[in-house]
C-alpha cells in the first residue's frame, strides 16, 4: 500500500508546482483548470473511495490522470504562447 500511495503523492506535488507558477505567472485559464480538476479529484474520491483499498486506488487514477490533463494543458499553451519582443 506505501508504494501507490507515494507514487500519487508524487503526482499530487507535480500538480501542485504546476499550479503554484500557473498562478505566480497569472495564467488564469491553467489556474482555473488545477482548481476543476481538485473539485473533480474530491468528488472522485468521495463516490469512489468507499474502502481504504478502493480509496487508494482512486487517489492514485485520478492524481495520475489531473497530472496528465494539466501538464498536456500547460505544455500546448507554453508552445502556442509567442514570447514579447523586448526592446
Amino acid at each position: 500500500m506505501v508504494s501507490p500511495f507515494a507514487v500519487t503523492r508524487v503526482f499530487v506535488g507535480l500538480l501542485q508546482s504546476l499550479a503554484y507558477w500557473a498562478l505566480a505567472g497569472r495564467w488564469q485559464k491553467i489556474s482555473l483548470l488545477y482548481g476543476g480538476l481538485g473539485l473533480a479529484y474530491w468528488l472522485a474520491l468521495l463516490v469512489l473511495g468507499k474502502t481504504p483499498a478502493a480509496l487508494l486506488q482512486t487517489m492514485f487514477a485520478a492524481a495520475g490522470t489531473a497530472f496528465a490533463i494539466l501538464f498536456i494543458v500547460w505544455f500546448v499553451i507554453l508552445r502556442r504562447h509567442k514570447p514579447v519582443a523586448q526592446s
